[in-house]
């Protein structure tokens, strides 16, 4: 056998291979090869052998050739190019990755040329440039073939380079193509919303991601019609695309760090759940994840993307509602360096206590660091592995440090409320810049480093010249509490920031007026923001435990407003006739609703201030809430102050907002007082007759550690505390005598305090008390005259129960929890007898059941309002649930994807009223199919219209 008539492997081998084997310990560089083979090959089975050999991942592979298109254009009917379901999938329900033989199904119907034009055609358009024969093929591509296109890159786990492939068509594509252009720029967003669906399955390609499109998107006009076996939504959001892009979701605690790659194609993060993580930027998918013994609060990367430094750190005897205050004591910490592929080790861990900042030089070589409580900083030398240089001068904590981009020069920002520059000798070249009346979060330079800017907890961000410390112009102003991140944009035009208002805003960077934003979505405060390298793209991370990526050019559409909240509700109940439901935020607002319409029945009824807690009458008339030292009674029927009393005539109260005294309040059974505790008076419970006089009271001595919580007993004959440390007592609410208790349990009420303190609670038949044990995740069930426990502890699985309320007949009881979850337990067995139910976006702050007991309300961080059925639906089970983005039954089936900007107002097949600020979405899934048969959703006549083409 001549090496001409051999095998394309055997000469392969023997033309390529071996020679090089021969010779690779000689060579000092990369092998450039240069075949002139593919389209001499003859049949198509030897080039598809040949690619095969070629496709290796020690291989950059070039392909030059005039005919990469066509191979994706060829007739839809031919089982060897593109065309719907590809694969043969046959259930939707089941990811790419569940898939037990898919490589085989690949390898049987996506040919090697295939999987290389569908990678590298853009690629291909870069060297042969753009004529009018390959733009022609271009539009059928895209205009005819794009979701086939999608399908594959989802199944070859490809689907980064669809953006990438997409953007540089464009660039080549004539402006004057207005058509072409917008359908590629439609395109490109279709893929920066859904690439995390499309690249984990390739049914919901066709049954969630084009369906949720807006209905103003090129991509949805083009392409729905031919699918119309699909869900449908109504709603206000769901015209034109949204700034938010994605959500990733997995961590178990607060975000406080992130950063993108220098190419943008990864962000690491670091959280307090002692992780770091790197992600896909376009995917989400994790690439890496290192878990340490101690919370993560600074990640960085280097400059050629090799590495990331990790400043990691222990904070004694946690408290989340202190973690803000900039007295809150750390020990102990440490900063690590990885290799940003492998996720080895690199070097010795060096540092000695809890880093807050950190950031790489512009070469490289050394790192420049702050811990949490040092006015101090230091800059340490990779090189020799040592600290070279501290820098002193600051009188307050040094909260944030950054390297100027030319490396020569380093800004600080301190808890002193100034900012100074310093050379890399460790002398001051410039500052303090004073101005900022509160304690400095952030700084960063410009990119050209003239110019820097501050984030402060005065509320405001400004621009200093780095040279000389004037101020550039008025402070930025916008933002309504603290600014944790701030950052320029590359080409240093814009500046974004993140806040403690939970927001995202984009700044003109010479005017300060705000071009882009407020980005609202994150459900707890803002902690770190990022630009991409090419300035399109935001990421954010939060205490909500998530990341966001947000398109940086859109600016926030006008949309109509509803009645809602603007914060958090943390309080639900109902009136006693079922008719209303009357919900607290902590902003202090009072407001009450139509239980079956959703409409604004009265409010907002508004505090001063913050709200620290809220009771309803049994009369269902009244309202009592405390504030910033305030009580105030509503007639919340006729919208009218009954009673208001100040801190003067209370004594002092402080509210859970500025992390001081709680104060509590609760109406007696029969309307006639209101208990009142005041924890910054001691552990005293104070009674009022309802009009607000003092009414005589025993004084219920014993509580300890101050008191979290209060309920009455339905009879009106006790009174229940639970103080700070977890005990509960139960007291005779007549003659002040303890009764029961203290009960021990390991509860901390200092782990989390609800605002109207519904996690102490009594059965309607006052023989029960119910209460959370914080550490366990769990709920207790007492006997309230005997103080024995009355079941075993009902464990939730989704995190610490925040609320709990009873039915009306005693026999369940609902919780709320912070995994955005509600579980209905049997009172006694405490088994689960409806939910999981999930679908609020954020932690659950309160729950209440219907008078009829059939539903039960919920309020939550998110600041929605949402109704739930108890009863099991038709289709869906006992236990279907709403998460991460998916729509699941009983069996955990995924049965459709939502979209980041559709959740929060969604209605859920289980929910009979949700009530948003930015209106609701609702479903209608009559037409819609999955599941087994999904391939249903593809009208027959397409196939037909597309042969033609």
């Amino acid at each position: 056998m001549t090496l001409g008539t051999a095998p394309i492997r055997t000469q392969f081998q023997r033309l390529l291979l071996d020679p090089i084997a021969a010779v690779q310990d000689h060579l000092l560089g990369p092998i450039i090869i240069i075949l002139d083979a593919l389209d001499e090959c003859g049949d198509a089975e030897s080039q598809e052998s040949l690619i095969s050999l070629l496709v290796d991942e020690n291989m950059t592979l070039l392909f030059v050739s005039a005919g990469i298109l066509p191979s994706l254009k060829c007739s839809s009917t031919s089982p060897r190019m593109p065309h719907f379901n590809i694969c043969g999938l046959e259930d939707s329900h089941v990811l790419n990755a569940e898939v037990p033989d898919l490589s085989d199904r690949i390898e049987a119907h996506i040919p090697a040329e295939l999987k290389y034009a569908s990678s590298f055609w853009a690629k291909h358009l870069e060297d042969a440039g753009l004529e009018n024969e390959i733009l022609a093929e271009l539009k059928g591509l895209i205009n005819i073939r794009f979701f086939y296109w999608l399908e594959v890159l989802s199944l070859l786990n490809q689907v980064p380079t669809a953006i990438e492939s997409l953007q540089i068509t464009r660039s080549y594509v004539p402006q004057t193509d207005a058509v072409f252009q917008i359908l590629l720029q439609d395109a490109i967003r279709f893929l920066g919303g859904f690439s995390p669906l499309i690249s984990q399955s390739a049914p919901h390609i066709y049954i969630s991601a084009l369906p949720f499109a807006p209905r103003e998107s090129s991509i949805r006009k083009q392409f729905a019609p031919a699918f119309p076996q699909a869900a449908q939504f109504t709603g206000p959001l769901g015209n034109n695309w949204s700034s938010t892009l994605k959500v990733f979701q997995g961590y178990t605690h607060w975000i406080w760090s992130v950063a993108l790659s220098p190419d943008g194609k990864q962000i690491v993060s670091g959280s307090w759940d002692k992780t770091v993580r790197i992600w896909d930027s376009e995917t989400g998918n994790v690439i890496m994840c290192k878990e340490h013994t101690m919370m993560i609060q600074a990640v960085a990367y280097s400059p050629d993307g090799q590495h990331i430094a990790v400043g990691i750190g222990n904070h004694p005897n946690f408290d989340e509602t202190s973690v803000f205050l900039d007295d809150s004591p750390y020990i102990s910490g440490t900063i690590r360096r990885y290799d940003s592929n492998t996720g080895a080790l690199v070097g010795s861990p060096f540092g000695t206590e809890h880093v807050l900042s950190i950031m790489y030089s512009p070469d490289g070589n050394s790192l420049v660091f702050a811990y949490w409580d040092d006015k101090r900083f230091r800059l340490w030398d990779l090189m020799t592995g040592t600290v070279v240089r501290v820098f002193e001068g600051h009188t307050g904590p040094v909260r944030s440090v950054a390297f100027s981009p030319d490396g020569s020069r380093i800004a600080s920002g301190s808890a002193d409320r100034t900012v100074r520059v310093w050379d890399l000798y460790g002398n001051l070249v410039a500052g303090p810049f004073e101005g900022h009346n509160d304690i400095i979060h952030c700084v960063s330079f410009a990119p050209d480093g003239n110019l820097i800017v501050s984030g402060s907890a005065d509320k405001t961000l400004r621009v200093w010249d780095s040279a000389t410390g004037v101020a550039v112009g008025r402070p930025f102003e916008g933002h309504q509490r603290n600014i944790y991140s701030a950052a320029f944009s590359p080409d240093g035009t814009r500046i974004v920031s993140g806040s403690h208002d939970y927001t995202v805003r984009v700044w003109d960077s010479t005017n300060g007026s705000v071009i882009a934003g407020p980005f609202e979505g994150h459900q707890s405060p803002v902690t770190s923001v990022a630009f991409d390298p090419d300035g399109k793209r935001i990421v954010s991370g939060s205490v909500d435990s998530t990341i966001r990526v947000w398109d940086a050019e859109l600016k926030v559409a006008a949309i109509e407003e509803f009645p809602d909240h603007a914060d958090s509700v943390t309080s639900v109940s109902y009136s006693p006739d079922g008719e209303h439901i009357i919900t607290g935020s902590f902003s202090g607002a009072v407001q009450v609703w139509n239980s079956k319409t959703g409409l604004l029945v009265a409010g907002p009824l508004e505090l001063e201030g913050p709200m620290s807690s809220r009771s309803l009458s049994t009369d269902g008339e009244r309202i009592v809430c405390i504030g910033e030292g305030e009580l105030k009674i509503w007639n919340y029927k006729s919208g009218t102050v009954v009673t208001r009393l100040f801190e003067k005539e209370l004594g002092p109260t402080s509210s859970y907002a500025e992390y001081g005294g709680i104060s509590r309040c609760k109406f007696s059974p029969d309307g006639n007082h209101i208990a009142l505790v005041l924890w910054n008076n001691g552990n005293i419970i104070r009674i009022l007759n309802s009009n607000g006089d003092d009414a005589i009271s025993p004084s219920f001595d014993g509580n300890t550690n101050g008191v979290a919580c209060i309920a009455f007993s339905p009879d009106g004959g006790q009174i229940a505390t639970q103080c700070m440390d977890g005990t509960i007592r139960v007291w005779d609410f007549k003659t002040g005598a303890l009764l029961v208790g203290p009960l021990e349990s390991a509860h901390s009420a200092e782990k989390y305090i609800t605002f109207d303190g519904r996690y102490l609670v009594f059965s309607p038949d006052s023989k029960y008390l119910a209460s959370t044990d914080t550490p366990t995740s769990t709920v207790r069930l007492w006997d309230s005259a005997r103080g024995a426990a009355a079941a075993e502890p009902f464990p939730e699985l989704a995190g610490y129960v925040t609320s709990l309320a009873f039915s009306p007949d005693g026999t369940r009881i609902v919780s709320g929890s912070v995994g955005s979850t509600l579980r209905v337990w049997d009172t006694h067995t405490g088994a689960t007898v409806a939910g999981p139910f999930k679908g609020h976006t954020s932690n659950v702050e309160s729950v209440a059941f219907a008078p009829d007991g059939k539903r039960v309300a919920s309020g939550s961080r998110d600041k929605t309002i949402r109704v739930w059925e108890i009863e099991p639906l038709d289709g869906w089970g006992e236990h279907p649930c709403f998460e991460d983005g998916w729509l699941m039954n009983s069996s955990s089936e995924r049965i459709l994807w939502v979209p980041p900007w559709l959740r929060d107002g969604l209605y859920l097949p289980w929910n009979s009223l949700v009530i948003c600020s930015r209106g609701t979405t609702k479903l209608d899934l009559s037409q819609f199919v999955h599941g087994t048969d999904w391939i249903k959703c593809r009208e027959a006549i397409r196939e037909i219209f597309e042969e033609e083409l």
